[in-house]
């Protein structure tokens, strides 16, 4: 095994993401083909798990793919997972798009002992695994993929395809090798468990009353995500005796709007839904059922949005996720009366909520891009680091600190620029550091803190001599910095935490008004 890979996933808090990447490693590590390495740049193959689950991950994938190839245009480069249908991708002779009902290519390349069809992948660890309440410990059978539904908003679907079921009998006797192994909890993953059997004549209630026939009662289960109208013939279907040994499902409900369920294309009544999961709740106390919500959708009132926050008496975790259209989708015809104001009014009452009740979350997203050009500039022999961007803080510690929740502008800054940050009540020398910076690079930007002659002198050149500083004000930047927060937070100085504007709904439409750096 002298050939080693690289295996990436953009979007770590994804359970289908999460087994593909565990299904790829076993794959190699079974079939001895090449030895995992964290780092791209000494890899010889790089593996690209993406994920197209809502634009921002789309957009982080295909920048973190088109990041890959301009810095490693020799390289091997495999993109897999949830793959757009419309995905911009340029064909290259060292660059392979392997989607998801295409895992076979892998076979097709590597000629294998153990196809990657018959790679059980067991125990998955990801980042939700650090949640108390889901997938620690875990035993992952993947029962479909795909789904039967079409919703006029959702990506996955042109992704994936018509859903495809893996054979009941499989599934039983994957669970009964993993019961003698030791396992004792399951997650059933599928993009949507309530389309499970419908390609082939069966249903979700069939497989798991074969499931309740072979396990125990201390055995249980994790429904990845139901279908609200999977869950209404579920009930109907499913031995009641079952739901002792679900602990966890998440059913998402996506809207408290008729309107907005029928320009979704989702069938089915929320109360009928809510009744069901309130009889479940009593019937089964300790599970835990989880849902999720898509704000600032075409035809959501005011009304309907502050409604969903209620249901915290049912429901254990609701997570939120803003309205992006997707090319290709049906919903990205319809007409969105939302302003971004609008939209930043409600993404800043979500982050209100989430402070007082621990079962509201806004979904969040991986910082990747990071991850690679820190790799990059590490294992690079030839690299310098030249600073092109640099913000400097004030040396009083009671004054209020650089905004750093929410908006990633630093991220997307740091895929082209090497930024520094200077913070004087750390570094006893900035004004000498600076200087040498300068003279290494004579374009280099320099961010402080804005006076007020400073905020009158930039709307002046801005507005009358249509010019911007080379000194910006950085509380215009609303940047986010994690390993600053960090180190803020074990020094003690992170005191003070705003948000200014909100949450742009498009970062980039947000720079491109905002800044010239």
């Amino acid at each position: 095994m002298n050939r080693s890979y690289c295996l990436i996933t953009t979007y770590t808090l994804c359970l289908n993401s999460a087994y593909l990447s565990k299904q790829i490693s076993s794959y190699f590590e079974t079939n001895n083909l090449a030895k995992k390495i964290e780092s791209p740049h000494l890899a010889d193959l790089i593996i690209i798990n993406i994920c197209s689950f809502i634009d921002t991950t789309e957009k982080e994938s295909l920048d973190v793919i088109t990041r890959l190839i301009s810095k490693y245009p020799e390289k091997k480069i495999i993109i897999c997972g949830c793959v757009p249908k419309l995905n911009t991708i340029q064909p290259s002779p060292n660059v392979l798009v392997i989607k998801s009902d295409q895992l076979s290519e892998f076979d097709r390349i590597f000629n294998p002992s153990i196809c990657i069809s018959d790679i059980k992948v067991g125990e998955v660890v990801h980042k939700s695994s650090e949640l108390n309440y889901v997938n620690r410990g875990d035993y992952f059978i993947d029962i479909c993929k795909g789904c039967a539904n079409n919703c006029s908003y959702c990506a996955i679907k042109l992704a994936k395809g018509h859903v495809v079921s893996t054979p009941i009998l499989h599934i039983l006797d994957e669970i009964k090798v993993a019961i003698q192994q030791g396992y004792k909890r399951f997650t059933l993953l599928a993009d949507d468990c309530g389309s499970y059997g419908l390609d082939m004549g069966s249903t979700l209630a069939e497989l798991l009353n074969k499931i309740d026939e072979i396990t125990e009662a201390d055995i249980q289960f994790n429904l990845h995500y139901l279908y609200p109208a999977g869950l209404i013939n579920l009930v109907a279907s499913m031995n009641p005796s079952f739901f002792k040994k679900i602990y966890y499902m998440n059913v998402p409900i996506q809207s408290l709007s008729k309107k907005c369920l029928s320009l979704m294309n989702r069938k089915y009544s929320v109360q009928k839904v809510l009744s069901l999961i309130n009889k479940i709740k009593k019937f089964n106390p300790s599970i835990f059922i989880g849902t999720h919500f898509i704000y600032c959708f075409p035809g959501e009132t005011l009304k309907n949005f502050l409604k969903t926050f209620k249901l915290v008496r049912l429901f254990d975790e609701i997570e939120y996720f803003y309205f992006s259209p997707r090319i290709g989708t049906k919903a990205a015809s319809i007409i969105n009366p939302f302003s971004k104001k609008t939209f930043m009014n409600r993404s800043l009452i979500i982050k209100k909520k989430m402070k007082t009740h621990k079962e509201i979350t806004l979904d969040v997203y991986s910082n990747i891009l990071i991850d690679i050009e820190e790799d990059f500039k590490k294992n690079h022999p030839q690299n310098k680091r030249v600073i092109d961007l640099v913000i400097v803080h004030s040396d009083d510690p009671d004054k209020e600190i650089i905004p750093i929740e929410s908006v990633k502008l630093a991220d997307l800054y740091r895929t082209t620029k090497n930024i520094m940050i200077l913070d004087q009540r750390f570094e006893d020398n900035a004004s000498d550091l600076i200087r040498s910076m300068k003279e290494t690079n004579p374009q280099l930007k320099i961010l402080t803190r804005a006076t007020i002659f400073h905020k009158i002198l930039f709307v002046f050149r801005s507005l009358y001599l249509k010019a911007r500083s080379r000194y910006l004000p950085y509380h215009l930047l609303i940047p986010y910095f994690a390993e600053y927060e960090n180190l803020l937070r074990e020094k003690g100085l992170l005191k003070k935490i705003k948000i200014k504007n909100g949450i742009p709904p498009r970062i980039e439409d947000y720079i491109a008004r905002n800044l010239s750096i």
